[in-house]
């Protein structure tokens, strides 16, 4: 989207009164009015918000909206920041020894301590398949990222990572779920996705430091943009909530503690959107590649009882990219 012109940021203002506590945000009307009809006619139109000059978003985020006016003036918004994981306080209690040889317990002058939280052990799993041509599969915690770039290599290789929180070697070959990470990586080239040098160009989430205590606001905050600009049509930045999203799905570590999170903004992107969102689909290949190695989360299961069409859609998914042809 191109940036505002100099004509537009003149004395025109417009005020939008966010979120339950009623913070206000005036901005410049023309550069509104500008990103969707439906936005034009409630600056513009001949209603009361427009003679006002003003309305009530109240059941928008403060950070959500901040994000749309950050879009609005630059064309990209910046992503939730990532809290690492850090030490924490556990209580310290001190033992004395009594005059007849019993220990007894007390609290000292420092009450506490900062003990180093155990991080989650990152490590892959060699399952073999003495019967099949192919002798491994990958098992969490992985990155589909990661999974893409090795398996389409279609050989086996070790390979050894190093990252600040874990080493591993993982023995792998390309298997039938390269093919299902093929195709997700594939969504951000279909329909337009992503297809352009602007996607190059945008502000992605950094998962320097992995892992993070927030992994939920990190997934949250894009899709929670996402509806925002779909309830006033602005298609632009619903594409680039759609890509953000789908690159840090591609990106990010996936382990046990954080299939909670991502199964809850699952849930809260197919109960706020229609059927035809391309947003959707990209969650539905998503799906297809990890969920025989998250099935047996209760979250997850909660959440594939509670939207059947993207149950339905992973499943289709699946016999398209991951079941074998038939011979």
């Amino acid at each position: 989207m191109d940036l505002p012109s100099v004509e537009l940021l003149n004395n025109n203002f417009f005020t939008f009164v966010v979120g339950p506590a009623r913070r206000e945000f005036t901005v410049h009307a023309g550069v509104f009015a500008r990103l969707s009809d439906p936005l034009d006619v409630l600056i513009n139109g001949n209603f009361a918000e427009a003679a006002d000059k003003s309305v009530v978003w109240e059941d928008v985020d403060e950070a959500t909206f901040d994000r749309l006016r950050q879009f609005a003036y630059c064309g990209d918004y910046n992503c939730a920041k990532p809290e690492p994981l850090k030490p924490v306080v556990v209580p310290v209690v001190n033992v004395t020894e009594s005059d007849d040889g019993e220990r007894q317990g007390g609290s000292g002058e420092n009450p506490s301590v900062a003990e180093p939280q155990p991080k989650p052990k990152f490590k892959f799993i060699g399952e073999k398949y003495p019967h099949r041509r192919h002798k491994y599969r990958w098992k969490l915690p992985y990155s589909i990222s990661n999974m893409y770039q090795d398996l389409s290599n279609n050989q086996e290789v070790t390979i050894t990572r190093k990252r600040k929180y874990a080493n591993f070697t993982n023995e792998i070959c390309h298997d039938d779920k390269a093919n299902m990470a093929r195709a997700f990586a594939l969504w951000f080239n279909i329909s337009g996705q992503g297809h352009s040098a602007a996607r190059k160009k945008l502000v992605y989430d950094s998962l320097e430091g992995e892992p993070f205590r927030n992994y939920k606001d990190l997934l949250f905050c894009h899709a929670e943009l996402h509806m925002l600009a779909d309830r006033y049509c602005i298609d632009k930045l619903a594409d680039i909530t759609a890509i953000k999203l789908g690159e840090l799905l591609f990106r990010i570590t996936i382990f046990p503690p954080i299939i909670r999170g991502i199964a809850a903004v699952i849930h809260y992107v197919f109960q706020n959107t229609m059927p035809h969102d391309p947003i959707r689909d990209m969650l539905m290949r998503f799906g297809a590649v990890i969920i025989e190695d998250v099935n047996d989360n209760q979250d997850w299961a909660q959440m594939l009882l509670d939207n059947p069409e993207f149950s339905f859609g992973v499943i289709q998914k699946l016999v398209k990219h991951r079941l074998p042809e038939s011979s």
